[in-house]
């Protein structure tokens, strides 16, 4: 389990003394296309979105699941497609330990997934991630 130790200093009674401050927030967003536009089985998408999470959770204690749908421009015109967004809170320290696997676990989801890209939302930054 990831233990996170930055505490927010209290600030004019708006926190209790042990608020717990997560400074990085993150998100994946798990497609349901492979392939540009062929669509994925149900299943598929359980098991891509359970290993985001697994691997966000694990990696960061926790996460939350968003379902939505996205939108983008490829080679083939415009495509809609259902999406999860996986997101997951850390602090510096945690985040520090565990940017590197991000990184890597991106790249091999962009293979195993047959995506151009998959993207990876930090800080409000949005993140295209190739193989």
């Amino acid at each position: 389990m990831v233990r996170h130790k930055t505490r927010l200093k209290r600030k004019a009674g708006l926190f209790p003394k042990k608020t717990m401050r997560l400074e990085k927030q993150m998100a994946i967003v798990v497609p349901s296309t492979k392939e540009f536009n062929k669509q994925i089985t149900k299943k598929e998408m359980m098991n891509r979105v359970r290993s985001v999470r697994n691997f966000l959770t694990e990696n960061f204690g926790g996460s939350t699941r968003v379902k939505g749908i996205g939108s983008y421009s490829g080679k083939g015109g415009v495509v809609d497609e259902n999406v999860v967004v996986v997101e997951a809170f850390a602090d510096n320290p945690v985040w520090d330990k565990s940017k590197s696997s991000v990184s890597n676990f991106l790249r091999q989801k962009a293979r195993d997934w047959s995506q151009e890209s998959v993207g990876y939302q930090l800080e409000g930054d949005l993140y295209l991630v190739e193989p």
